[in-house]
């Protein structure tokens, strides 16, 4: 079972990065340890949907956040997820 994360770098409600680990794992201890605070799936999908809906809509305070929710430990952006991860439902990155 996944557990979902988010961090706000700087304190800005439209700049963050949303990750994923299995729960109770390494990453997700890691996580934690690292400053992403857990939050639930339908949180993370429902800030990657405000997120795209902004990047077409009101651009001049979007592309800050993420639009899909990758691994924790990716390190590539959301480019490099597209091409190099799997997704079933266009949110979640495996």
């Amino acid at each position: 079972m996944k557990q979902y994360f988010i961090k706000y770098p700087r304190n800005f409600n439209n700049e963050y990065s949303l990750r994923w680990a299995e729960k109770n794992s390494a990453e997700a201890a890691e996580a934690i340890e690292s400053g992403y605070e857990p939050i639930t799936r339908k949180a993370a999908i429902e800030k990657c949907s405000a997120e795209r809906w902004a990047r077409k809509n009101d651009q001049s305070f979007s592309g800050y956040g993420d639009a899909i929710i990758m691994p924790y430990g990716f390190d590539g952006g959301e480019s490099e997820a597209r091409e190099q991860l799997t997704t079933s439902d266009g949110y979640i990155y495996e």
